[in-house]
């Protein structure tokens, strides 16, 4: 968990919608007509303001929190209440931040591998219960520690912002090993590692990474359908969800892949998702009071029904997704720049506002276009080397975004 910072003059809800490329899709996919709404069921009561897992067991869906004591609440999939909770298990000491809880037919996997602190872990660690156990009232936990390939501790960590590319939101478990996905607040990719699902103390290597174009903070896993489907957010808290399908045995990044931007609002910051069949989810998200929004944990239903039931399906008449247009007024070049990118359009217009992110949703600049000019240059020269975001929005109400690289 980590809030999003956004740009002050941010007011719409679809800012970051435009920003990333739509990925390539397969034949499976067809066409629909628009993005899908994540429903909310209800806000979550007040015990559940910081859950980051969601999950089915004995047809019940279940969440935790991220922080104390372990506890378990059955929740209503009609109204969110609390139908059920298991005692705190208090012969576990406080987890650090356990962000997902992954399962197979035999045990819970509890992840407490968060890594969004102002110094990086060097306890990262993931915690085994027996479900006979936990049935039987014995809370008797298994560990399985481990590092990163790659990763060094002793580093320092972020000062204002997370910069590391080793935090972790995302578990699933498969056969004889766990699958962790990075959530990489730099790079906005992620990562595969995979770790034995035996105590132990190991490095966890790596198996493939992909762009996904923001944070990765959940993950539900169909291994009799090759489907894996992560629940994320941008910098600037817009909530999407990246499809991977159609691949071989754990190869997920080299099938099919799909990224679903979400109609909710800016804001939403989605932590957890599940599914007990692959075309009817369901969400959570953390509460959130930043700058202005004001955002109740929540639970959230979505059903994929018309992007995956093709897939899922094939002889039924189900459709998929297809790209959205987007109207473009304004071009930006070069890209990459060094020193200058110049934002033109091919007629004068009405003025336009001009703001620059980096990745971390800081505003780095603000400008103003004039309504009479037909290009404006913009410099750029003291940007340390990345990924930024220019965001423009007009005087009719309009918006629209580029990404660009500085070398």
């Amino acid at each position: 968990m980590y809030f999003c910072l956004m740009g002050k003059k941010i007011v719409i809800s679809f800012i970051y919608l435009a920003i990333c490329p739509l990925v390539a899709f397969s034949q499976h996919v067809g066409e629909a007509k628009s993005y899908p709404t994540a429903v909310v069921v209800d806000s979550l009561p007040s015990e559940l303001n910081n859950t980051s897992s969601l999950f089915y067991w004995q047809d019940i869906l279940w969440t935790a929190n991220d922080h104390g004591g372990l506890m378990f609440y059955g929740l209503d999939t009609l109204n969110a209440a609390i139908l059920r909770q298991l005692p705190a298990l208090d012969t576990l000491p406080p987890f650090s931040d356990m962000e997902e809880v992954g399962q197979d037919d035999h045990y819970f996997y509890f992840g407490d591998f968060g890594n969004n602190h102002e110094y990086l872990r060097d306890d990262l660690r993931v915690l085994r219960l027996a479900k006979s156990d936990l049935l039987a009232g014995n809370f008797h936990f298994d560990t399985i520690f481990f590092t990163y390939e790659g990763y060094d501790p002793t580093l320092p960590g972020r000062d204002e912002l997370p910069t590391t590319d080793f935090d972790c939101e995302a578990m699933i478990a498969n056969a004889d090993s766990l699958y962790l996905f990075t959530k990489q607040w730099t790079s906005l990719k992620t990562t595969c590692f995979v770790l034995p699902k035996e105590p132990g103390c190991y490095t966890a290597l790596p198996r493939g990474e992909a762009d996904v174009y923001g944070l990765v903070t959940g993950a539900c896993y169909r291994p009799d359908q090759q489907l894996l489907v992560f629940v994320c957010y941008t910098p600037y808290c817009q909530p999407y969800l990246y499809l991977l399908y159609d691949f071989q045995g754990t190869d997920f990044f080299g099938g099919q892949q799909l990224r679903l931007p979400l109609t909710n609002g800016i804001g939403t910051q989605t932590e957890a998702i599940t599914t007990a069949d692959g075309l009817h989810y369901y969400l959570t998200n953390e509460r959130l009071s930043l700058l202005g929004i004001n955002c109740p944990p929540q639970l959230l239903s979505l059903d994929l029904s018309d992007y995956l039931g093709e897939y899922l399906h094939p002889d039924t008449t189900q459709v998929g997704l297809s790209p959205m247009p987007q109207q473009v007024a304004f071009s930006l070049r070069p890209n990459p720049a060094t020193h200058q990118v110049e934002v033109s359009r091919p007629q004068p217009g009405v003025a336009a506002h001009l703001l620059i992110f980096n990745t971390q949703g800081r505003v780095l600049l603000e400008q103003e276009f004039p309504a009479h000019a037909k290009s404006q240059l913009i410099d750029i020269g003291g940007f340390p080397q990345g990924t930024y975001m220019l965001l423009i929005s007009t005087e009719g109400g309009n918006t629209e975004s580029h990404t660009f690289l500085v070398q």
